[in-house]
């Protein structure tokens, strides 16, 4: 550590002594301060300059005329008289031609230009279809980066200016109209000009109600009458049916039926002459049971079966004639004898195969069930001849005659077919007609509703005085209330760590940049290796001591610097930071940290070293978030960014500056301070590897003889 005081003593020894070096040392030390100071100063306030912008604008407008009192509205005059009293940016009032070609010449940094149907469609806007009003933007991208931004943002401002008066136009002349329509409802005149209104309306109300309830009634009839003929076109269907499958249906027809009739009849009478046979023969047969030729079991239940299906029989035939008015009442009752007689068959069997009952006793039950069989039959054959066989006769005769009057109702079923094809139903066509007659209802009724509304709020207005009210509201100034209406938000602006001006918030990345140069040039005009000075003679020392001792000469240089930007800032542009002290700090930090780098670089690459700094300084020009956001820039930037020494030392000033949050500033100081690691491995240890490289470099350039060594 001796060595390297020694060789801090020496060098300011020479700069006290030399002049030349003096001034040279000098000029190192208030470069950085220049630097930042006049960059701050430049942007301390840009955009509070936008009155010397030169912008154009020109109004093509036409004009439009009101359909009231035939006026002609110009909005585009209007524009450019409000434009003309407005003094944020220079307006040039011209003409369309002028304005654009002063935009391309440069004379201008932007032109606005009004369409010519800019009043038409500012004040059509309510109609279907009405597209917004568009204005013409022309900036000289050429003539300056960021006036494009600066012009397209007043554009904005001017279209927003133009819709916030226009909407205020619109209230205004709305509120006023409000304003002398309460005036004039006051009136004596106009009071009994409501009363008059308010007494038609009623009757208006009333005749409409009253049409709409007859209306309605009209409906109520054309419903009765729809049953009626939706049953004449099912008659009339049905009997379309009945035509188109007649010939499948042959059999129901009234000459078929008087046929069936006969027939059942016939079978009817069959039936009773084969059951009374039947009887006979089961009569005869009990009649013979005695000795050895007693009645057997099994025969019985024979006898039983035929008797039983004889009755069977009689049912059939009887069925034939259900629902027809005949006396069958006898045919009932012999068909029940019948199987009440085969049921006591069965029961004698059965006694006689479990022996509870003698063959006499079992063969008189017997007989006296086929005694009461017979009686029934004979009962049944006489009623049939003598009743249901006449009636028979009389319902055949019946049928025939039925069957003329069939005949002559199908040809007239046959014309009223041929009357309805082809055109809608009588049923469907009154559905049409009522719901045309109740929809005419509703139309009525909806406009004797609209009518009675339109008299209660006459009558409330009148009663209540809301107009009144509203005219209260509105007050005497209708303009002051437009203003509000057009404009009814505003915005309150409260920053978050502070700061003075846009200079201000730009003194981090300047001063960053000027400390870095400040480096860069401490080392290109002092001679950075020392080795050929103090590895000389007896007194040699080592490479790290001259290493660090010419390090101490450069760090207080750089000391210098800092202090005098930082001093600079605080008293001399008046930043006004939220920390000075730290900021002073923050400055000797970056200062030192970048002294390292750029000196560690230099000492090992030479004049090599030197071009590696100049391009680490392009890189942290775009690459460390001094003026744009990370998030605009490319990803390459973005992702680069953590890794360069700039970025942490910008991000330390803000803090110094605005406001520390959660230990920030401390933290980007570590982040900073871990950059002299690599910087001490290269100076002090890899920087021997490049003796050889320092060699060839060097007789390069003295070959040259025209690259200064």
């Amino acid at each position: 550590m001796r060595n390297a005081l020694t060789i801090l003593r020496d060098d300011l020894r020479a700069i006290r002594t030399n002049t030349i070096t003096a001034l040279i040392v000098f000029g190192v030390l208030i470069i950085p301060l220049i630097f930042t100071t006049f960059n701050v100063l430049a942007s301390w306030d840009p955009f509070g300059n936008t009155g010397n912008l030169r912008i154009a604008v020109a109004s093509n407008d036409k004009g439009h005329v009101t359909d009231v009192g035939k006026l002609n509205v110009n909005l585009g005059d209007q524009v450019l008289s409000q434009l003309a009293r407005n003094d944020s940016v220079d307006w040039v009032i011209t003409d369309s031609a002028d304005a654009v070609e002063g935009t391309r010449s440069g004379d201008y940094y932007a032109s606005i230009v009004l369409p010519e149907s800019f009043s038409d469609d500012m004040l059509t806007f309510y109609l279907d279809g009405a597209e917004p009003t568009r204005l013409d933007l022309y900036t000289n991208q050429k003539k300056n980066a960021l006036s494009s931004s600066i012009t397209s943002k007043v554009a904005t401002g001017v279209t927003n200016n133009i819709d916030e008066s226009f909407a205020e136009v619109l209230s205004d002349v709305g509120l006023g109209l409000l304003s002398s329509l309460d005036d004039y409802l006051n009136e004596d005149n106009t009071q009994s000009a409501l009363s008059t209104i308010q007494t038609r309306m009623q009757a208006t109300s009333g005749r409409l109600n009253s049409a709409s309830a007859t209306v309605r009634s009209l409906t109520g009839l054309i419903d009765g009458a729809i049953p009626l003929a939706t049953s004449a076109d099912s008659l009339l269907a049905r009997a379309n049916t009945s035509d188109s499958t007649a010939p499948a249906t042959q059999s129901s027809s009234p000459v078929n039926l008087d046929a069936t009739l006969r027939e059942s009849a016939d079978a009817l009478s069959s039936a009773l002459t084969a059951a009374s046979s039947s009887l006979g023969t089961v009569s005869a047969r009990l009649d013979d049971a005695t000795g050895t030729n007693a009645l057997n079991p099994n025969e019985l239940h024979d006898l039983a079966k035929q008797v039983r299906s004889q009755a069977e029989g009689l049912d059939t035939a009887r069925g034939a004639l259900a629902g027809l008015a005949l006396p069958t009442t006898q045919f009932d009752t012999a068909a029940a004898q019948a199987r009440a007689m085969a049921d006591s068959l069965d029961t004698t069997a059965t006694a006689l195969e479990t022996g509870a009952q003698d063959t006499s006793a079992a063969a008189q039950r017997a007989r006296d069930a086929v005694d009461r069989a017979s009686r029934a039959v004979e009962d049944a054959r006489t009623s049939y001849t003598t009743d249901l066989k006449p009636q028979v006769a009389e319902l055949s005769q019946s049928i025939k005659a039925v069957a003329d009057d069939v005949a002559t109702v199908r040809s007239d079923l046959d014309a009223a077919r041929a009357n309805a094809a082809g055109a809608d139903s009588l049923a469907s066509r009154l559905e049409s007609s009522r719901d045309e007659v109740g929809a005419l209802a509703d139309k009525l009724a909806a406009q004797s509703a609209e009518f009675e509304r339109i008299n209660s709020a006459l009558d409330d207005a009148r009663q209540t005085g809301d107009l009144d009210k509203l005219a209260r509201v509105v007050g005497d100034d209708p303009g002051l209330t437009a203003s509000r209406l057009a404009s009814p938000l505003g915005l309150d602006r409260e920053a978050v760590f502070a700061v003075k001006s846009f200079g201000a918030a730009m003194t981090p990345f300047y001063t960053t940049l000027a400390l870095w140069v400040g480096a860069l040039i401490a080392c290109v005009f002092i001679y950075a290796n020392a080795e050929r000075t103090y590895r000389r003679g007896e007194t040699a020392m080592s490479r790290n001591a001259i290493f660090l001792g010419r390090f101490l000469t450069l760090a207080l240089i750089a000391l210098i610097q800092s202090t005098l930007v930082t001093t600079g800032l605080i008293f001399f542009v008046e930043i006004a930071p939220q920390h000075p002290i730290q900021l002073i700090v923050v400055g000797w930090v970056i200062a030192l940290v970048f002294m390292m780098l750029v000196y560690a670089l230099v000492v090992t690459f030479d004049n090599a070293g030197k071009a590696i700094a100049v391009v680490l300084l392009v890189i942290q020009v775009s690459g460390a978030g001094g003026s744009y956001p990370l998030p605009l820039l490319p990803e390459f930037f973005q992702k680069a960014s953590p890794w360069l020494p700039a970025t942490h030392a910008i991000s330390a000033l803000r803090a110094a500056i605005s406001g520390s949050y959660e230990g920030d500033l401390w933290r980007e100081l570590g982040l900073l301070v871990l950059f002299t690691i690599p910087a001490l491995i290269l100076g002090l240890w890899l920087r021997r590897l490049m003796d050889g490289y320092h060699e060839r470099l060097s007789a390069a350039i003295a070959s040259t003889k025209v690259m200064a060594s």
